[in-house]
């Protein structure tokens, strides 16, 4: 099952989401909130997983791309 929401040790409290087959950093808690999760509900990797593309950052301006 493919993760959706990661944190990893590399990145420290900085938060991911994978969708459209990229990786997208969440900018801020209101974003995160938006998009229908909370702290804690990300699972915490040792690194990064590799070979997906990053996308664009999700923020409050564009967060309705991703709901």
């Amino acid at each position: 099952n493919l993760l959706k929401l990661i944190r990893t040790k590399e990145t420290g409290n900085m938060i991911f989401y994978f969708v459209k087959n990229e990786w997208h950093h969440i900018k801020d808690p209101q974003t995160l909130e938006t998009l229908g999760f909370k702290f804690g509900d990300e699972t915490l990797l040792d690194k990064f997983p590799e070979g997906i593309q990053a996308g664009e950052e999700i923020n409050m301006e564009n967060c309705k791309n991703y709901v």
